[in-house]
């Protein structure tokens, strides 16, 4: 349906999904394209002239967000309000990628969040995307905001050095017996493959808006690293432990999403994160 996609960050997690997707897209990298950067976000698109730009580019590690506030306000917010006046001077659609940390549950709470939830943020991280959503929604009149979580995927996360959850889990089980994983925070479990494929699907109906896009239903990191070993057959002994009270008050404890959205909009919901890792670990593990 679209004959020019752009892809920010191509190279990412999730970029690297779209590019499979989406066969017919142009993959842009920072070398070629600095959100950040007004004049040259407006030079770039304006000569491709796309009808679809899906931007998955930001600073979405919690730690360096805490560590660079200045520089994750930069790149989550006023780098998707350039997209955002961009995407509307060309009159096309823009696809920004979100995160579950616009809320910040605390640990007792049992309910995953739908799009209707206020976001409530607790950290820079969620902050900074937060900002990044409205800015989108007030400029860009045909948009789709995508809330995810815990992405997992081939490529890994380019933030974290190419790891991602699973393929950490993986790498420390070749040195340790035993790994220690918080029990206290909840997530709800994403394989970047099916969000790839499910963005697509949304942006054919053309019902714009915000949508959350994550693994049906929600669990621990414990659990999710119990499952991951579960999936491989691999005995290591997985410990549940408490988050450090140190870094306690910048971390949302439970951030699990509903697909609401996208099952209203006619599309069917995700799989089950269980099912989509034991998929995901069958078919991609033998590359760890």
């Amino acid at each position: 349906m679209y004959d020019k996609v752009v892809v920010i960050g191509s190279n990412g997690l999730v970029g690297s999904e779209l590019m499979r997707v989406f066969t017919n897209a142009k993959g842009l990298v920072h070398s070629q394209i600095s959100i950040e950067d007004f004049a040259g976000v407006r030079q770039v698109l304006k000569a491709i002239h796309p009808d679809l730009i899906l931007n998955t580019a930001g600073l979405n590690n919690t730690d360096v967000c805490e560590q660079k506030p200045a520089e994750s306000f930069e790149l989550n917010a006023l780098g998707a309000k350039n997209l955002a006046l961009v995407a509307e001077e060309l009159q096309v659609p823009l696809v920004q990628f979100s995160t579950d940390y616009v809320f910040g549950g605390d640990s007792r709470r049992r309910t995953p969040y739908t799009e209707r939830d206020l976001p409530h943020p607790v950290n820079v991280c969620g902050i900074s995307k937060l900002a990044g959503e409205y800015f989108v929604s007030s400029y860009c009149e045909r948009h789709y905001i995508i809330r995810t979580s815990a992405v997992y995927g081939p490529t890994g996360s380019r933030a974290k050095g190419g790891r991602d959850f699973v393929k950490t889990m993986l790498s420390l089980s070749r040195n340790r017996e035993i790994i220690n994983v918080v029990d206290d925070q909840f997530v709800s479990p994403t394989c970047a493959i099916d969000l790839a494929k499910k963005v697509k699907e949304l942006v054919n109906t053309k019902r714009y808006g915000t949508y959350h896009i994550a693994g049906s239903g929600v669990c621990s990191w414990y659990t999710f690293a119990k499952a991951i070993f579960a999936c491989r057959g691999s005995h290591i002994q997985v410990n549940p432990v408490r988050t450090d009270p140190a870094v306690a008050l910048k971390r949302a404890f439970y951030t699990g999403l509903r697909n609401k959205g996208i099952v209203d909009a006619g599309l069917k919901d995700l799989e089950h994160w269980r099912l989509c890792l034991e998929r995901f670990i069958r078919e991609h593990s033998p590359n760890y």
